[in-house]
């Protein structure tokens, strides 16, 4: 087992289990995900489902089984006849369990008892590595949902600890892209998960206050990405595109590396775009460039060869007001990197203006490419380096 689910299974079924508390917005989350009146939505404190109900949609060319469940601390059963019901949850073979909680109200301590129930009841390794919460009416939700969760209450901090983090926000006036973004979200969060098998693997470069964080977000239009010490929190995430499947693969920063380090790095984040990467994007600061991005960018050059260049898009990065550290001989060499494309963000740009900006050039470079992409050199290294794997060639920066 690996997480929880059973390994090296490909999946084409997406299957969600949806739990919580009558009042909720269970059956609304279930509608979201079918982008259907698939489940019938009461306003009370009486929950209308009396037994699991579950519907089935196709998207994607994959079938998603959503099971809506009965809130059982309001069935009037006893102890022992609500966890019969609750183990029973285990025959839908869930690949993700959501737990519907509302976004503009307090969390309560009925809440967290009902879902410690549940997870005793099921198991602690069952339900953690399949949990992602979904917060319910985030119409109503008036700050940012972010900067909420660092100032809630302990119990609901437990619940979010045991989901790793994963949440969804559903609001009533999702629109059908946004839909279509929660399932795709959804099918990221399985192990395993069989998608299209035409992805086009884009590789995110750049040092961490680069922008890289904030473009790889821009594009998979939902902040997956985060800023880690030399790995990033998230490697890969696959997203759809105007018909396009695309695989925004990040990195590491490698422009801060000692040599040794770099190389190694590098046969790293390489392996993560096998058999090789369809577009590059390097992120720089326009204000910290130095020394080590051109050392980076020969490094690439060196690998990849002249083909580099068709598929290569720089990014710089403008930051307001910002003193710049770097001088004019190095925005010089920077101005003549080759690359298909040379793009400008300044900091004040919103999320929307760089998705729009990232995903029209991408399609302009997949385009001309034919979609290929840059096919990873299998060279065995010197003997003489032992730091450097195998299967990749020692390339001298």
């Amino acid at each position: 087992m690996q997480n929880g689910h059973t390994k090296n299974v490909l999946k084409r079924e997406l299957k969600v289990l949806i739990i919580g508390k009558t009042g909720n917005g269970k059956s609304s989350v279930g509608n979201s995900i079918l982008n259907t009146d698939a489940f019938p939505v009461t306003r009370g404190l009486v929950s209308s489902a009396q037994t699991d109900l579950e519907r089935t949609a196709q998207k994607f060319g994959v079938t998603i089984k959503v099971t809506d469940t009965p809130d059982v601390s309001n069935l009037r059963l006893d102890k022992e006849e609500a966890n019969e019901r609750i183990i029973k949850w285990k025959s839908h073979d869930p690949d993700v369990i959501l737990l519907a909680i509302r976004c503009d109200l307090r969390y309560t301590a009925e809440e967290y008892q009902i879902y410690e129930q549940i997870k005793k009841v099921l198991g602690e390794e069952y339900v953690k590595p399949r949990l992602t919460v979904a917060f319910t009416f985030g119409d109503r939700q008036d700050t940012d949902i972010e900067e909420e969760l660092k100032i809630v209450c302990k119990e609901l901090k437990a619940v979010l600890e045991d989901a790793e983090g994963r949440y969804i926000v559903f609001s009533s006036q999702d629109k059908d892209e946004d839909k279509k973004r929660q399932v795709i979200h959804l099918m990221n969060l399985v192990p395993n998960f069989q998608f299209p098998s035409d992805l086009k693997r884009i590789l995110l470069l750049g040092s961490t206050a680069s922008g890289k964080i904030s473009g790889g977000n821009a594009l998979v239009r939902r902040k997956v990405f985060k800023a880690g010490t030399t790995m990033p929190k998230k490697t890969s995430y696959i997203t759809e595109v105007d018909g396009m499947w695309l695989q925004i693969i990040n990195t590491p920063e490698l422009s801060r590396l000692n040599t040794r380090d770099f190389k190694k790095q590098m046969s790293s984040l390489l392996e993560a775009s096998e058999p090789g990467p369809h577009v590059i994007l390097v992120f720089v600061r326009e204000s910290q460039v130095a020394s080590e991005d051109f050392s980076f960018f020969e490094g690439l050059e060196a690998y990849f060869g002249e083909r580099l260049e068709q598929h290569l898009i720089v990014v710089t990065v403008t930051v307001t007001d910002e003193k710049s550290s770097a001088g004019d001989d190095s925005l010089s060499k920077l101005d003549k990197i080759k690359c298909r494309e040379k793009l400008c963000f300044v900091d004040t740009q919103t999320s929307n203006d760089k998705t729009e900006i990232l995903t029209t050039n991408i399609k302009n470079l997949l385009q001309a490419t034919r979609g290929n992409f840059l096919p990873l050199k299998r060279i065995p290294c010197d003997h003489h380096d032992t730091d450097t794997p195998t299967s990749h060639k020692k390339v001298k920066y």
